[in-house]
């Protein structure tokens, strides 16, 4: 318990200063957002939000360029067998259109066809679900958008295959946890100030790379541990604490209650080979086939999971550049003119001058009764337009 304490000391500390480090950039996320939703504040020349900021007149430029931009089709995968295996080139073909399918890959597209120029990237996660069973297989593939807030990379490395950890953050419900994880976070609460809901956490991951340059996780909620494993990857399987032998039942043959788990390296697979032997009534060499045991190594993935799509790819940047980052500017200036076109529009009007003591009155009425007591009065009775001129702000 004491490992497990420094190391969510030591995680927690990493976690904060690289938040710290991304928070420029956390901003500016938040910045695009909205001026692609239209909520973006006025800016004065400073970068700073103005005194009068509230937009009267908003067009959303951004969002008209991002939304003229998105494709969702979806190219279709095409194998081609080096060996002329053309059977075994469209079982495959029908596996990976099968998958797509399965995935609802259009929703997340979708999804990504607006995050990528809006924000620089986009994020796939991939992850493999253990609790997906059919009659033939044990779990199956898990592919889900994260949001580019969501990840904070590690301090001064741009290449997410170059970091020595990157941290991901969840908005999960406390009985979720429990569901999933098996951990009860009842007691803790979430540092967010703007989370409204009490039931609510964030569960923030860790992965890294071990001494083996495997990927290890390390995930907590609050100042509790939800998950620990130097090799998240790797084949795990319980054996005796006592005698190293797996684990069966409850009770192991030397008597121990007592499992740990243990990584998995090797696996037994039977093969069938052929050995020349000699047949001892010819003399002559044959191929007999005989059955062997040999040990396969596990193949665990030394990458971490998640695939980044850039927008545009840019020198010492871990996500790319944005559309709204190249019109975000365009869309203010605009915005700063309509609205000030709008203002000058509205407070112009006619004024009706009348003499003091004229009866008169005033409605809504599409005739007006006027009660003049001599003609002297009708003289007296006026109409001044004012219209401001807004030629100057239509040419700009």
């Amino acid at each position: 318990m004491e490992n497990q304490a420094g190391k969510l000391y030591e995680w927690q500390e990493k976690y904060e200063q690289a938040k710290q480090e991304y928070s420029k950039v956390l901003e500016n996320l938040d910045d695009n957002e909205q001026a692609y939703f239209g909520t973006r504040p006025i800016k004065n020349t400073n970068g700073q939000n103005a005194k009068k900021s509230k937009v009267t007149n908003v067009r959303k430029m951004v969002f008209e360029l991002i939304e003229a931009q998105v494709d969702v089709n979806i190219p279709m995968p095409r194998v081609i067998s080096k060996k002329g295996r053309e059977d075994r080139a469209m079982m495959v073909e029908g596996m990976l259109r099968s998958e797509i399918d399965r995935l609802d890959t259009e929703v997340f597209l979708d999804e990504q066809g607006r995050i990528t120029p809006m924000l620089g990237a986009s994020i796939f996660a991939l992850e493999w679900d253990n609790s997906k069973k059919t009659h033939y297989s044990l779990g199956e593939l898990v592919v889900k958008n994260v949001h580019p807030k969501q990840v904070i990379p590690q301090p001064g490395v741009y290449k997410l295959e170059e970091m020595d950890y990157v941290f991901v953050t969840y908005e999960q419900s406390k009985q979720y946890v429990k569901m999933v994880y098996g951990v009860d976070v009842k007691d803790e609460s979430d540092e967010d100030e703007n989370q409204p809901y009490e039931h609510m956490v964030t569960h923030k991951f860790c992965y890294y790379k071990n001494d083996d340059g495997e990927i290890g996780l390390f995930s907590w909620i609050g100042d509790t541990v939800v998950q620990d494993y130097d090799s998240y990857f790797g084949r795990l399987h319980q054996v005796c604490k006592k005698c190293g032998k797996e684990k069966v039942g409850d009770k192991c043959e030397c008597g121990s209650r007592k499992f740990v788990e243990t990584k998995l390296k090797t696996q037994p697979i039977d093969i069938v080979v052929e050995e020349a032997t000699m047949d001892t009534m010819t003399g002559q060499m044959t191929m007999v086939p005989i059955t062997k045991t040999i040990d396969v190594d596990y193949y665990v993935p030394k990458s971490y999971p998640f695939v980044l799509r850039k927008n545009v790819a840019l020198i010492n940047s871990f996500l790319g550049g944005s559309d709204t980052d190249a019109i975000k500017d365009q869309q203010n200036e605009l915005n700063i003119l309509t609205t000030k076109i709008r203002e000058k529009t509205l407070k112009g009007g006619s004024y009706l001058t009348l003499p003091e003591d004229l009866d008169f009155e005033a409605n809504d009425d599409e005739l007006k009764i006027i009660r003049l007591q001599n003609a002297a009065q009708k003289a007296m009775i006026g109409v001044d337009s004012v219209q401001p001129n807004i030629s100057n702000d239509l040419g700009i």
